[in-house]
């Protein structure tokens, strides 16, 4: 689906084989840009009473018309990808609101790379998510796994929504930690995006998986199999890049020799300006001749570049024409030249042309569930009538649910680091967002806003939410618009595992309305017999934290936020904060001529200042306050051991750059006993091959 995968650190080279076949394959690993660039110069309604909306994250937009598509994308070769059908101005949100919480996951270290294929398809858990455990990662669905990626078309960014751990009391309801306290990300523009463009989205934190060995046409083919040969895929490595650039940066001798980059683009530009202006200047005839001798020129001094230069008289006026569509967004004449031929690279799609072939993934709106003490759930953003696709939902496989077992932690006295105890104490929390069987130990875990839809049935009533007519959505197989589906559907759990140890996917399911859905009426599917079996049983055995567990004493950290006292170390002796809370320092390493530490080993930091809400920011350490200067400064020291490296001492260090975050494995989600079990996919459409143990199949 051209999914875009994202990681921090992943530390093992994966081995694995991959055997290409010769059928493109419409659900496509990243990096299709490689190709793309590499080509560019070559060749009846519901009775029940609607409740009222809590949209803590936004609301619907105001034609309440569908402006965010999944469709076929505008790199060839790329599968699909999302697109706009509005004008998006900078700086605007994608959409008003954060889709959908965002899913902590703790690596742990029995997880093989060949057990599951998330780590290819999570963000880096920077920000919010890395306070929750020492390896974590972020699942960060629709926009953030289904964007394709560009080196020069950069439009989409996203930004940490937020955290709420005083949703529920985790003294008093059962549901403490059985969903996620992150609100997920809002998506904005990094530039003025046109109706019917396709959405680029750019991270510091992006990762592809290739092979450093093979030639480029190897690459591109192991990413997206759309080559006819046939090819044996050995060794991979991981693609960690600022926008796609640092990892191509330090791996030269390589095919990353040859990808363009932002400024190749730019020089590019530069070119084809001049070479319009000589041209309209002199009485030289155009020709391809002419046109290709520029090209050739061009690649004395830059291969990459000269990639980017039209080598026919047609490419030619075609690019020159991209420039005089443009309008005056960029900063210059070069820039503009830059765009037509960054442009030049993708098929513009149209807005008539992305209704008609697209799927709507703006049809869920995020908000407070009617049910009390879940968290969110998912609310009609538009009528939706009966039978229709309310969501699409590719999903991304885990082979055996035991790999989702968590461990108990200490921190080692003498070195402080964090050993992993020998016997679990729960389950991953991504456990509660993924569909299974329970005849099965495969989970299926959603990529798409879907996640947000809650569970009731008729046969409890839901907690009254449903009423004696059920819920008002299913799941089915998506038959129609992945064509991978129904082949998987008839792969073993050998076939599965081969196919997971390659980092593939082809799995997705569909929601579908089973009856008519107002606006603003919440969507529920039914989890299954087992499913409310087991959350019954939960409910009615459950209880509190003790002392004894050491999650007794705690104070949620939403309401600590950044208005607490702070306590120096010495302080803190005599008056602790809640064994949950720590204290974070807004910090970036900093290296400039002149800039140093003092005498003592301190560094001025009078400068560290946040702007904007430092409560989102991705840039917060651990620190310890060590001396009060000022009502408005401190002494602080940045600890980084858990990472490998020393500590930072700083002084002068602004006050509105300290806050609170929670100790690192006290969340809820980690509470023994909270509630894990997964979304059930019925009998009669699980296929039987699949209902075996995996160490059986």
């Amino acid at each position: 689906l051209g999914f875009r995968h994202y990681a921090l650190r992943i530390t093992n080279p994966l081995t694995t084989q991959l055997r290409l076949t010769e059928e493109p394959q419409p659900m496509c690993r990243p990096a299709y840009l490689i190709f793309a660039l590499l080509s560019a110069s070559n060749s009846a309604t519901s009775s029940q009473q609607i409740p009222e909306i809590n949209t803590d994250n936004g609301t619907p937009l105001n034609d309440n018309e569908c402006s965010l598509y999944l469709a076929q994308s505008s790199i060839s070769g790329a599968g699909f990808g999302l697109f706009t059908t509005r004008d998006v101005q900078d700086g605007e949100g994608i959409l008003p609101y954060a889709e959908a919480p965002n899913i902590p996951i703790c690596i742990v270290e029995d997880v093989a790379m060949t057990d599951w294929v998330h780590h290819a398809y999570v963000w880096s858990g920077r920000g919010l998510a890395q306070f929750e455990c020492a390896d974590v990662s972020d699942s960060i669905i629709t926009l953030g796994s289904l964007c394709n990626f560009h080196t020069y078309l950069l439009n989409v960014e996203g930004y940490v929504d937020g955290y709420d751990d005083e949703a529920v009391d985790r003294f008093v309801h059962p549901s403490a930690g059985a969903f996620s306290y992150h609100k997920g990300q809002h998506f904005n523009a990094t530039r003025t995006i046109a109706a019917g463009e396709e959405l680029f989205i750019g991270s510091s934190n992006y990762v592809v998986f290739i092979d450093h060995f093979l030639t480029v046409r190897a690459i591109i083919a192991c990413l997206f199999t759309a080559l006819t040969s046939s090819l044996q895929i050995d060794k991979f490595l991981y693609f960690f890049s600022d926008y796609g650039e640092d990892w191509l940066n330090t791996r030269e001798g390589t095919f990353a020799d040859n990808v363009p980059r932002f400024d190749d683009f730019d020089k590019a530009g530069k070119i084809l300006r001049i070479m319009r202006g000589a041209i309209l200047n002199s009485t030289f005839e155009i020709n391809d001749e002419l046109i290709s001798l520029v090209k050739d020129a061009s690649g004395v001094l830059d291969d990459r570049v000269a990639s980017l230069i039209p080598d026919t008289k047609a490419k030619y006026e075609a690019a020159v024409k991209k420039h005089l569509d443009e309008d005056s967004l960029y900063a210059d004449e070069d820039s503009l030249y830059a765009m037509a031929i960054a442009k030049s690279t993708v098929v513009n799609r149209g807005v008539n042309w992305i209704k008609e072939n697209g799927i709507c993934m703006d049809n869920i709106l995020p908000g407070k569930s009617t049910i009390p003490l879940i968290g969110q759930g998912a609310f009609a953003n538009r009528f939706l009538v009966e039978g229709s696709r309310i969501s699409p939902v590719p999903l991304i496989q885990i082979l055996n649910s035991d790999k989702m077992l968590m461990y108990g932690v200490r921190r080692d006295k003498e070195n402080n680091e964090l050993r992993v105890e020998y016997e679990p104490n729960g389950k991953q929390l991504l456990l509660n967002y993924c569909f299974g069987h329970i005849s099965s130990k495969l989970l299926l875990c959603p990529q798409s806003n879907a996640v947000l839809i809650n569970h009731c049935s008729s046969r409890r009533n839901g907690g009254g939410q449903c009423g004696i007519n059920g819920p008002n959505a299913k799941i089915r197989w998506a038959n129609e618009w992945d064509p991978d589906t129904p082949v998987w559907l008839e792969m073993s759990m050998n076939q599965l595992s081969a196919a997971t140890a390659a980092n593939s996917r082809g799995l997705s399911l569909e929601v579908i309305a089973t009856r008519d859905i107002q606006t603003g009426e919440e969507i529920f599917l039914d989890y299954g017999p087992n499913w409310e079996d087991a959350w019954e049983l939960h409910k009615n055995t459950w209880k509190p934290p003790t002392e004894a567990s050491g999650y007794r004493n705690y104070n949620p950290l939403t309401s600590v936020g950044g208005k607490a006292v702070l306590r120096t170390i010495n302080e803190l002796e005599d008056n602790p904060y809640p064994n949950n809370i720590i204290t974070a320092c807004y910090w970036y390493e900093y290296v400039a001529e002149g800039y140093g530490p003092d005498e003592m080993g301190y560094y001025m930091a009078d400068d560290y200042i946040y702007k904007g809400d430092i409560e989102t920011s991705s840039e917060l350490w651990h620190c310890d306050i060590l001396k009060k200067i000022s009502d408005t400064h401190y002494e602080v020291r940045i600890l980084r051991l858990q990472d490998g490296l020393d500590e930072v001492l700083l002084t002068m260090f602004p006050r509105e750059s300290i806050t609170f975050r929670m100790k690192q494995y006290t969340g809820d989600q980690y509470l023994p006993g909270a509630f894990r079990h997964f979304i059930e996919i019925e009998d009669n459409i699980f296929p039987k091959q699949w209902k075996t143990s995996f160490d059986d199949a």
